[in-house]
């Protein structure tokens, strides 16, 4: 539920209601039907607008480059209502969504 944002996220990200909502995407059936994580992440971006792929992508870079710890950036991914857990290192896992995303942009 998009009301129940962390404090942290709030205080971290500027527009938190869209790391809210880009995180539910990541619902269990998520790679349902043999599609590999990367392909379907790719098919969700090109589905959102512009100025929200923006955000996303500028809030992924805020939170790679911040202070927070490991724990508390799983945290923000894991609260979120996101099936998907973070199991090892948060910040790899924020950068190699960012590439994932960058890389799609790339050949659009």
């Amino acid at each position: 539920m998009v009301s129940d944002i962390d404090p942290l996220l709030a205080q971290t990200l500027k527009d938190p209601k869209t790391w809210v909502e880009f995180c539910q995407h990541f619902h269990q059936d998520f790679d349902v039907g043999g599609v590999a994580f990367e392909a379907n992440l790719q098919k969700l971006w090109r589905t959102l607008p512009i100025g929200q792929r923006t955000t996303i992508r500028a809030q992924l870079e805020t939170l790679i480059s911040s202070p927070l710890s490991d724990g508390e950036l799983k945290r923000l991914w894991n609260k979120h209502n996101s099936d998907w857990r973070i199991g090892r290192s948060a910040r790899k896992f924020y950068e190699e969504l960012l590439t994932s995303l960058d890389l799609d942009d790339s050949r659009a």
